[in-house]
Order: C-alpha cells, then structure tokens, then sequence
C-alpha cells in the first residue's frame, strides 16, 4: 500500500465513521487501516473492507465449494495456505453518513455480518420477502460476445444467492492435466474477484459462480445486489473464454500435458488430485 493509497484509506475510514465502528464491535488497530479481533484480521483499503481468518489444512477442504461457508466468506487459495476471505463494499453504505450508535447503523450491521457469519451460521435471519429484493430477470442475464448465462436467484428460509454458471452444462471426460489447468484457473478467478465464491463440482466440472447475502442486514442487500450483479458480469467476462476453451475435449490442446501447473494448486490439491 503506497502512503497516499494510506492516507486516503484513512481519511475515508475516519470520515464513513469506519474507525469507531469497527472499534465498537471489538477490533484493535495493528497498523493503518488494519485491524485485529482474535484470529479475524480486518483489511480497510479504498471502498472495500477485507476480512480474513485462517483455515486449517485438511485432505476433505474443497476451496472451489460453498462447504461450511455463508455470506461472502469464500476461500482464498496460495500454494501454501488456504484462508476465508469476507470481501465487504463500503461506499454505498459509508454514503448515507457517518457512522454511530444513533447514526448510520446500517454500517454497523453490514460490518457485523462477516463475524455473525463466521461460523456458517445466521442464527434467526431470514430474506427479504422475494418481491421487496430488488432485482429483475433481466438483470441476472450475462451476456459475453457469443456466450450468454442466465443467472438465477435462489431465496430460501434461510439463505439467498444469486448464482450464474461458467460451464453451461457439465464437462465430462477431462483428462487429469486439463482438470488441473481448469482448477488452477478457478483458484486465481477467485482469488482475484472480490465477492464471489466459485463452485467446482467434481468429477463432471460444473463450474457456476455465487454472490451469496444469506445474513446481510436488509437495508443493505440492495447496494450488495447491484454491485455483486456488477462483480459477476466481469467475472464471467474475464474468465469464460479460457474456461470454454479447457472445458471443451473437441479441441485439441498440448499446453495442459506440456506444462502442468501442479506447484501452482493449493497443498491440498497436490496431495489429492
């Protein structure tokens, strides 16, 4: 983070009430923009906050599934380690004033919700009812030059997604070099875009990817709806070519025998894959 990159991250922090919030709810500082609260560490950098808990190594962990995760807590990938991640926008909440107790409480509330969700649980919250959620069919329709993904939301008692597929079907039959290519793909996908969870069922590759806002703070799912709609779209955008092209046997390709990305895959993915 350059010192201008700072000084902004905290004279926003400091302005949206950030600061104070995050104190309230039992976080110290260790650094600028930078908090701690046990094992959670919380990153505040431009419009987004950025929480992050280990998670520890096991032969069952899937990172490219949904297992054990709620809200936007998703998995993040190094070929040595494996953390949650809680990527949470800021600027249409930090928009409506300052932060206090008798203030912008949605703040508070959207701050909350990485730690009420830590655990893969959301106690008493329920969704919306389906026709105050703000989001229309043509609004989950994806459209990438010659491929085109119909989103769909998901609402039940407890939870609620907006899900897209990458892979319009399943891939059968990839060979284990082209499995691995595509995971590795998957991993860096996830990686990089803020928000999203990618979900890779095995053995077939089904590949779809999910903004999931099971226990948001209401007031704030329509602010989530829209940017995550937002996130998806140049998700799929940045990534469908590439995913076609490894998921399709039709095409011959020699790069997934000739270089194999292996070291690049998370320990667990090496040891089992």
């Amino acid at each position: 983070m350059t010192p201008t990159t700072s000084r902004s991250t905290t004279a926003q922090a400091a302005a949206g009430g950030v600061d104070a919030c995050v104190r309230a709810l039992g976080f110290s500082p260790r650094g600028v923009g930078e908090y701690i609260l046990d094992e959670m560490t919380l990153g505040i950098e431009a419009a987004w906050a950025t929480f992050e808990m280990p998670q520890p190594l096991s032969a069952e962990l899937n990172p490219l599934s949904g297992a054990r995760l709620t809200g936007l807590w998703k998995y993040s990938t190094a070929p040595r380690e494996v953390k949650r991640r809680f990527d949470l926008p800021l600027s249409e909440i930090v928009s409506q004033g300052p932060w206090s107790p008798e203030g912008n409480a949605l703040l508070g509330e959207a701050m909350a919700w990485p730690l009420a969700t830590a655990g893969g649980t959301t106690g008493e919250w329920t969704p919306p009812p389906e026709a105050e959620i703000p989001l229309s069919d043509s609004e989950l329709i994806v459209q990438c030059g010659r491929f085109i993904r119909h989103g769909r939301l998901l609402r039940g008692d407890r939870d609620l997604r907006i899900r897209v597929p990458i892979i319009d079907g399943p891939a059968y039959g990839l060979g284990k070099a082209r499995r691995q290519w595509l995971r590795a793909l998957l991993f860096d996908a996830q990686n990089r875009w803020r928000m999203v969870r990618i979900l890779c069922d095995e053995p077939h590759c089904s590949v779809e990817a999910e903004i999931d806002l099971t226990g948001a703070p209401h007031g704030a799912i329509g602010s989530m709806m829209r940017i995550g709609t937002d996130v998806l779209r140049g998700l799929v955008s940045w990534l469908i070519d590439s995913v076609d092209l490894l998921a399709d046997n039709a095409v011959p390709l020699a790069a997934p025998d000739i270089c194999p990305v292996r070291k690049h895959l998370p320990l667990t993915e090496r040891k089992n894959k």
